[in-house]
């Protein structure tokens, strides 16, 4: 503030002091060291504007080099060391883990998913590969033992045709590893696992047929006139054959009369 000309007050003014005051220069304002000349700042401007020149950068801001090789712990590391040994991994595959974990994220995660296509490349070629699908051993044994059970079963409507073939095959896809998924979609296999239950099938029913022509005269198995009465196998009996050799089993009622075979209501 600059003084201005006034006539001194007497000393018995009260006011004299602030005259005083008012009559002095008043001090300059600190200069502010944020602030640069206006001259500085446009040849700043100027070389910014400069073809080929980049702005100066922060280093707080600027991104870290992802290159840079990442810290491991140390813990970790023996971590994956005793991992693999129970697992009873290769050298060379401890190897590969060891450089795995000590690799960036992104290389850890472009390395797990190469591996995944790797191994879905090969498992097509061992499925391409394959020889088509033949039925097993062990699925021709269940079905000869389910169509023993489907034959002998009291809730069967008949017993030949599709519905005991439909049955024993719905039974082996629910109880079997052996027939592979999809079937039902594949006409060849289907065509193979449905022949293969109903030769299952016609044999027992074949092997059912001569047991009963067999009951009529067990003496002599060949001859075609029946035995008499009381020489003859009762049902429990010829239910006996029927059953063995499979996991069926028969029931004596609790009031059987073995001469007549029948049991009294």
């Amino acid at each position: 503030m600059s003084s201005r000309h006034t006539t001194p007050p007497s000393d018995d003014d009260p006011l004299s002091d602030i005259y005083d005051a008012m009559a002095q220069s008043s001090p300059l304002a600190p200069s502010r060291v944020d602030k640069r000349p206006h001259s500085e700042v446009d040849q700043d401007d100027d070389e910014m504007s400069a073809p080929g020149t980049l702005p100066p950068t922060n280093p707080a801001s600027t991104p870290q080099n992802t290159t840079a090789p990442a810290t491991v712990n140390q813990n970790l590391v023996a971590a994956v060391a005793r991992f693999a040994e129970r697992k009873r991994l290769k050298a060379e595959q401890k190897a590969e883990l060891e450089v795995f974990i000590q690799d960036l994220p992104a290389l850890r995660e472009a390395k797990a998913y190469g591996t995944i296509l790797l191994r879905t490349s090969k498992v097509e070629e061992i499925v391409n590969e394959a020889p088509p699908w033949q039925p097993t051993a062990d699925l021709l044994r269940n079905a000869a033992n389910y169509s023993a059970g489907v034959l002998l079963s009291s809730k069967i409507r008949t017993y030949k045709g599709s519905v005991p073939t439909n049955i024993v095959i719905d039974i082996l896809k629910k109880r079997s590893t052996d027939i592979p998924p999809g079937t039902e979609h594949n006409p060849a296999e289907w065509s193979k696992l449905t022949a293969a239950v109903q030769d299952a099938l016609t044999q027992k029913r074949a092997r059912f047929k001569k047991l009963i022509a067999a009951s009529l005269n067990p003496t002599d198995k060949k001859s075609k006139e029946h035995a008499p009465k009381e020489e003859r196998l009762n049902i429990f009996q010829l239910t006996q054959a029927f059953v063995e050799g499979t996991r069926c089993s028969s029931v004596r009622p609790h009031s059987f009369d073995a001469r007549a075979g029948w049991t009294e209501l």
